[in-house]
């Protein structure tokens, strides 16, 4: 299905195809989407009508004309529900304490972690000071005869 939302006065228009669009849209095999996947699509398509070549100066879900097309997604996913042709929101059970024990315990989550995260931004600030400062730091005496910290085309001929 092809949608035209133009910039003019036929407002009724848009939000009458975007109405039709909202109530037909379904999966390949036939089935409704679900809840949260129908809300992506709209917000896909605010997105699409927002974005360059279009640049669209108006919102879908947030403009005041469309609030009509809106509630009647709303309204239809509630009827969808109501009738079972859409599952519900499935909640998983929460983590418990033996799982997380494990996750802490095999330094997924452990202080191992921490520490190598610490270590990292030490060589990344340390990379980032050597690189910007590298000839200040070649001038130090203890460091000018220390060819394995530099290579030899930045290395400053002794005095």
């Amino acid at each position: 299905m092809k949608m035209m939302i133009d910039d003019n006065d036929d407002d009724d228009e848009d939000y009458d195809c975007l109405k039709s669009f909202y109530t037909s849209v379904r999966k390949k095999d036939g089935l409704y989407y679900k809840t949260s996947s129908m809300k992506s699509i709209c917000a896909t398509i605010d997105r699409f009508l927002r974005s360059p070549p279009h640049c669209k100066q108006f919102s879908i879900i947030g403009y005041a004309t469309f609030t009509e097309a809106n509630k009647v997604i709303d309204t239809f996913v509630k009827d969808l529900r109501k009738t079972g042709k859409v599952a519900c929101v499935v909640h998983k059970k929460p983590i418990s304490k033996q799982q997380l024990q494990q996750l802490y315990g095999r330094d997924l989550l452990g202080l191992f972690l921490h520490a190598m995260l610490v270590f990292l931004w030490l060589l990344v600030f340390i990379y980032f000071f050597l690189s910007l400062s590298y000839i200040n730091i070649l001038s130090y005496p203890f460091l000018k005869y220390c060819n394995c910290l530099f290579p030899s085309s930045l290395s400053i001929p002794c005095p």
